[in-house]
């Protein structure tokens, strides 16, 4: 079995082209966005090129008008909005490190793969081993689950 994790510190994370590679694999649009706080929470719609630029990570979604759907959504019901969000919402960070398109999103792309504070590795494990992603400080590895007792 293989996984993905973070060999450095800072943390894990994909960077816009693997984000949008990644979303593609799963037959989904990939659109980036810049959170404003102007009083009011609002999307800046950006390139792949001006999000991987940003200083704030950039947030992704599967359609082009986020910002208009979330504020309608927000406005009619909060926890409408949040499903909005939610539905279109393409994670970064995936929970899943062993999902096969993200292991071929960071076989294919490489160094390119990482976020900014990101160095990512491909690690193999034996596939009847039952395991966890342990870290500290953003650096991971990959430890075998044991028994403990208190």
């Amino acid at each position: 079995m293989k996984v993905v994790i973070n060999v450095c510190h800072g943390g894990f994370s994909l960077s816009p082209k693997a984000v949008r590679y990644y979303a593609q694999l799963q037959g989904r649009e990939c659109y980036f966005y810049e959170t404003k706080l102007d009083g009011d929470f609002s999307l800046e719609l950006l390139s792949e090129e001006q999000a991987s630029k940003i200083y704030t990570d950039p947030i992704a979604f599967d359609v082009p008008d986020m910002d208009a759907r979330y504020a309608e959504a927000c406005s009619a019901d909060q926890i409408a909005g949040n499903r909005v969000w939610k539905q279109h919402y393409l994670d970064d960070r995936p929970e899943d490190r062993s999902d096969p398109l993200l292991i071929q999103v960071v076989e294919e792309l490489g160094d390119q793969a990482a976020g900014k504070y990101a160095q990512l590795k491909v690690v193999e494990i034996p596939d009847d081993v039952k395991w966890y992603i342990d870290e500290y400080d953003g650096w991971e590895h990959i430890a075998e689950n044991h028994r403990t007792w208190a």
